[in-house]
């Protein structure tokens, strides 16, 4: 029934919020009663017209000790008023494009919470967190009905600052390279750096062995932009954004990067219903990683720090995370490290042309940083692309 669409395509979004209460903008949604957030954590959802009823399982109430917020996109949603209620926008999705009308909410009794409805042909429906064990980390999404208290269907909403040191959202880093810390992001929302010395690249330009990173730091980031984000320590509050908006002007230049929003995990990779993964292929993709000798790279790898478990037809794979950015393209145009360099280092590095040398026959061989890599008369048919000092001269190796 369009009742239960309407109100499925809010939950995609997250929910809950006062037309007149709360303002344009961005928004963390918890439970009043079980405090737990809600996360969109897949775009699937299954209704049953006949009951009523539906599969939520995509949307996932955590509590704070089982999946922090600060850090995760998936718990941000943006609040349009639209008409006499909001259009909720999250994860590159947005609930008025899909049910063409908006959401309804009404404050419940003096809790300062709001209860998110839909109503139609006479029938209401309410969203309800339905773990009522208030000591388990994840809840359940569904609709409520009279066996629940009333303050499950209660939904308190946070403004999104980067002013606020209790509600802000900071990038939390994965990768230390160089001395530095990082982070691959891919979030539905704009944004700009709010915290001094934070930086935000693309990738412009690849070739085996190098990739270069241009810097778009001074820029607004218009959602849906994959990046890498250079950050000031390993602390999120060091490393805060200003969320802007979901839409803005699209950074005017090539990006190799792309994106993924979701990653449901190995609870539901090899279900059909709530399958949206992306699986790692070493031939064509390439994440953002620590190279062997300790800099920042794009690499064919396998180590599981870098990826999220799952399977697929019963074997074991490997996924690309949510929200993170990863290199995609031809086998040919790729090698085992891509080093990350400054766009100009990019460009001096690139440039020098293809030494004919036999490498095989060479003295020692030395990486350009000056770390020897080969001895004099050692193998050499496992030498990874890149640029080399052979006999006191710069060689590119393909």
């Amino acid at each position: 029934m369009r009742i239960t669409t309407l109100l499925l395509s809010a939950l995609i979004s997250l929910s809950c919020y006062a037309q007149g209460e709360v303002k344009e903008g961005f928004y963390r949604v918890r439970n009043y009663m079980s405090k737990r957030v809600l996360y969109v954590q897949s775009s699937y959802v299954k209704i049953i017209p006949e009951t009523m009823s539906a599969n939520l399982a995509g949307i996932v109430p955590w509590l704070e000790e089982g999946k922090s917020s600060i850090s995760d996109p998936q718990c941000v949603i943006y609040f349009k008023p639209i008409g006499d209620g909001y259009d909720f926008q999250t994860q590159g999705m947005s609930t008025y494009s899909r049910i063409n009308r908006p959401i309804q909410l009404l404050e419940l009794g003096n809790t300062g919470a709001f209860q998110c409805y839909a109503t139609d042909s006479g029938m209401t429906l309410y969203l309800c967190d339905l773990e009522t064990d208030l000591t388990v980390a994840r809840g359940r999404l569904q609709k409520w009905d009279k066996n629940y208290a009333l303050e499950l269907r209660a939904w308190q909403v946070f403004p999104v600052s980067e002013d606020d040191d209790d509600n802000f959202f900071g990038i939390r880093p994965t990768i230390e390279a160089n001395g530095k810390y990082y982070a691959s992001f891919y979030a539905g929302f704009s944004f700009k750096v709010a915290s001094p010395g934070m930086k935000v690249y693309t990738v412009n330009k690849s070739q085996p062995g190098y990739a270069s990173l241009k810097d778009v730091t001074d820029t607004e980031i218009s959602s849906g932009t994959p990046v890498i984000v250079e950050c000031t320590s390993s602390n999120p509050s060091d490393n805060r954004l200003q969320l802007t908006g979901i839409n803005a002007t699209p950074i005017n230049d090539v990006n190799k990067l792309t994106g993924v929003y979701f990653c449901n995990g190995e609870n539901y990779v090899d279900s059909y219903e709530h399958k949206l993964i992306t699986i790692y292929d070493p031939d064509t993709m390439r994440v953002v990683a620590v190279s062997d000798d300790g800099r920042l790279c794009l690499a064919k790898t396998e180590k599981e720090e870098y990826f999220v478990k799952g399977t697929w037809k019963k074997e074991p794979v490997l996924c690309i995370p949510a929200n993170t950015a990863y290199l995609k393209d031809s086998p040919e145009n790729l090698s085992d490290e891509m080093i990350l360099l400054p766009e100009k280092e990019y460009d001096v590095v690139t440039a020098i042309g293809t030494v004919e040398a036999d490498v095989k026959k060479a003295g020692d061989i030395y990486s350009i940083t000056g770390t020897k890599v080969k001895a004099a008369g050692e193998n050499t048919d496992n030498l990874p692309a890149g640029v080399y000092i052979i006999n006191k001269k710069k060689v590119v190796v393909k």
